[in-house]
């Protein structure tokens, strides 16, 4: 695991890799609770505040109603549990939710623009 986290900047370079650290890193993230949810909240809330600037580049490969995501307050409310359950990939589950799921993968600079902040809770919680 530690060779994951040798540089942000290299997880980023690698063109598969944003997305897994924008959605499938904050999933382990929001289950640990505590600052880890705190911080995954806060970048949702930032991508929801900038929704279609954040779609634009993107809109060829995305499919994301907005009427369907959630809103910032609703998301602040959930548990752990709760946020991953809306993130993670399975669509039978009842609270998945695909637009949620793509909205937070095209977050992944504002991941980045975290920086220590969201390597070092990768690293104690994931």
């Amino acid at each position: 695991m530690g060779e994951l986290f040798k540089s942000f900047a290299e997880v980023l370079d690698d063109d598969l890799r944003p997305s897994v650290v924008a959605v499938d890193m904050p999933i382990g993230l929001a289950e640990a609770g505590s600052d880890g949810l705190v911080l995954s909240k806060e970048i949702y809330s930032k991508a929801l505040e900038n929704v279609d600037a954040m779609c634009e580049p993107y809109a060829s490969v995305i499919d994301i109603d907005s009427a369907k995501l959630p809103s910032a307050r609703e998301v602040n409310g959930w548990s752990g549990d709760q946020y991953a359950n809306a993130l993670r990939h399975v669509q039978e589950h009842p609270k998945f939710n695909q637009h949620f799921r793509q909205l937070l993968h095209i977050a992944f600079k504002l991941a980045a623009k975290e920086g220590a902040r969201y390597t070092d809770l990768l690293k104690a919680n994931v």
